[in-house]
C-alpha cells in the first residue's frame, strides 16, 4: 500500500471514504533555522514522513502540510517565517471546525514544531468542548517518552533543537538535505532558551542547533526512531480512541 494524500483525491473520492471512515491525519510544522546542517524545512518532513508511513500502514489520508508555525525566537536567521500563536489558535480551530463539517470525527494530529504546542491544546480543548463527539489526538513526537528512552539507552542522551534526534530521523527521511560535515551544536544550552528574543538567542547559539554531538547521528538510528514512532502511532490509530 502507498501513502494516500487528501490533495491528490477528488471530492466524490473523499465522499466515498468518508462513508467507511472519519480518521485523518493532520500535519503541522515550521519553517526555520535548523542549524547548518539540516534544511528550514525539518520541522515539516519529519512529522510528514511519519504520518507517509502510518498512512501506508493504515490507509488514512494525510491532509496537506501546514508549513508555518510560531517561529519567533528564530526570526533573526534567515529562512525563518513565523505566525503568532494567536494566528496559529485561530487557523488550528478552523481546521479542526471545518475537518468537522466534512464529516471527520477522528483527527490525528502529527506535530513536528514545539512552538505550536501552546495553539493546538488551546484548539483542541476549544473544539472537543463544543463536538462531543469529536476525537482529537495530539502528537508530539520529541515529547514521546519511547522516543526520549531509546535516546537514552541507544547513545546515552536526549538532545534538542537541530540535535542528534531531528539529525537522524532526516538521514532516514530526506538524507539528500543533511549535511553532516557542518553538523555542531551547542551542548550547554538548555530548551529554555526560546523565552528569549529572536537577537539573543542568535547570539547565545550561533550555530543554530543545540546539542552534544548532531554529527554523531546515523540513517540506522535515525531509521529506529522513525519506525518506534510510527508503531506506537499505529497502535494507538487502530485502537478505540
Amino acid at each position: 500500500m502507498r501513502p494516500i494524500y487528501l490533495a491528490d483525491l477528488s471530492w466524490p473520492d473523499v465522499e466515498e471514504y468518508l462513508t467507511r471512515d472519519d480518521r485523518l491525519l493532520l500535519v503541522t510544522g515550521a519553517t526555520e533555522q535548523h542549524g547548518r546542517h539540516l534544511p528550514v524545512g525539518t520541522d515539516n518532513i519529519i512529522p510528514f514522513t511519519l504520518a507517509e508511513r502510518l498512512s501506508t500502514r493504515t490507509g488514512i489520508p494525510i491532509a496537506p502540510v501546514m508549513n508555518y508555525g510560531a517561529s519567533e525566537a528564530h526570526m533573526a536567521f534567515p529562512g525563518t517565517f513565523s505566525l503568532s500563536t494567536e494566528t496559529l489558535q485561530a487557523v488550528y480551530l478552523d481546521l479542526i471546525q471545518s475537518s468537522y463539517r466534512q464529516g471527520w470525527r477522528r483527527l490525528f494530529i502529527m506535530n513536528g514544531h514545539g512552538g505550536n504546542i501552546a495553539a493546538w491544546s488551546w484548539a483542541a480543548t476549544v473544539a472537543t468542548k463544543v463536538k462531543k463527539d469529536l476525537k482529537l489526538y495530539l502528537s508530539h513526537w520529541w515529547t514521546e517518552a519511547r522516543v526520549r528512552d531509546f535516546m537514552r539507552e541507544a547513545v546515552g542522551r536526549n538532545e534538542g533543537h537541530a540535535g542528534l534526534e531531528e539529525t537522524a530521523m532526516m538521514m532516514a527521511a530526506r538524507p539528500y538535505l543533511v549535511r553532516l560535515n557542518e553538523a555542531q551544536g551547542h551542548a550547554d544550552i538548555s530548551e529554555d532558551i526560546w523565552t528569549h528574543s529572536a537577537e539573543e538567542v542568535r547570539q547565545l547559539i550561533p550555530l543554530g542547533a543545540i546539542g552534544e554531538n548532531p554529527a554523531q547521528a546515523t540513517t540506522d538510528l535515525g531509521e529506529q526512531l522513525v519506525e518506534h514512532l510510527v508503531r506506537e502511532y499505529e497502535a494507538l490509530i487502530q485502537g478505540p480512541w
